[in-house]
């Protein structure tokens, strides 16, 4: 695949040296450096800074770099509308995504959408809530799964709501019932995430004035649900999370019920590249036929 100039430059921008973007572009390091050094030229601004740290954008590098992306997003799009002029799609996706989306249900609506578009690939990026915001904001991903509503101003669709599921040892009284009262959770040593802006059990307890009894907390869902089989605490986890799990636990929704409703987020859908689209739409098919 030929690479622009612009390319290139966000692809140094995002190993941090020459070496890096060198060897996962396929060139030699002296094309990468020229490469930069004609587009600086051109522009008559200096793009890059380098030091013994490595590669990093100047200040006017900062300032140009929107541009830049917007520049790539558009060569994308006309590589796009050719393909498709030409009779088949093409493009490359780039996904922001966090745990619960990316193990448990892009694996399989990838797989059906590469049967129909062989041509497209994929990247996926994986981070919290206001991480993948960042990414679509500077627009160095094309669409973000994201928490509904979003702070940010970007074009969103709803996809689906997850609710909020106790986590329970099988043997706990509470697995017994069809629905934990939220009440019932003041009683317990609460196993949680560790506080940030993808801790939706926090933010539940806020909304119902809920106090934690002193707990746990942890570094991800996993180990959530590991320290309620082994009878430490309660989880809570949204329910997509719990999908597939390998722990012998009891899952309850908390009442009354509560949820997280997911999301994809672009910059603007209008501008959305066509290979985009067309995964987005897969989406929403494969999730009307798990309804």
């Amino acid at each position: 695949m030929r690479h622009s100039r612009y390319d290139i430059l966000l692809k140094v921008v995002e190993c941090g040296s020459f070496s890096a973007a060198a060897e996962q572009l396929g060139y030699t390091q002296s094309a990468i450096s020229q490469t930069i050094a004609a587009l600086e030229q051109e522009l008559g601004v200096t793009l890059l800074v380098r030091n013994k740290k490595g590669t990093r954008l100047s200040t006017d590098g900062r300032a140009c770099l929107p541009h830049i992306r917007e520049i790539c997003d558009g060569e994308n799009a006309l590589r796009d509308r050719v393909a498709a002029i030409l009779g088949g799609v093409s493009g490359h996706i780039r996904i922001g995504t966090f745990t619960s989306v990316s193990c448990h249900f892009l694996p399989g609506v990838i797989r059906t959408f590469q049967k129909e578009h062989p041509a497209i690939t994929f990247q996926l990026l994986q981070g919290d809530y206001a991480q993948i915001e960042g990414w679509l904001l500077e627009g160095a991903v094309d669409i973000g799964f994201c928490r509904l509503p979003m702070a940010a101003k970007l074009d969103t669709v709803p996809l689906c709501k997850e609710r909020m599921m106790a986590v329970l040892p099988v043997d706990h009284p509470l697995a017994g019932m069809p629905a934990v009262p939220e009440k019932y959770l003041e009683r317990e040593r609460l196993i949680l995430l560790e506080e940030g802006s993808r801790d939706d059990a926090s933010d539940f307890l806020r909304k119902r004035h809920i106090t934690q009894k002193a707990g746990f907390r942890v570094g991800d869902d996993y180990t959530v649900m590991a320290f309620a089989e082994a009878g430490i605490g309660v989880g809570l986890l949204p329910e997509g999370v719990l999908r597939r799990s390998p722990y012998r636990i009891a899952a309850r929704p908390v009442a009354p019920l509560y949820c997280r409703e997911l999301g994809v987020a672009c910059r603007n859908k209008n501008h959305l590249p066509a290979a985009a689209r067309l995964f987005v739409e897969e989406l929403y098919r494969q999730l009307a036929a798990l309804e």
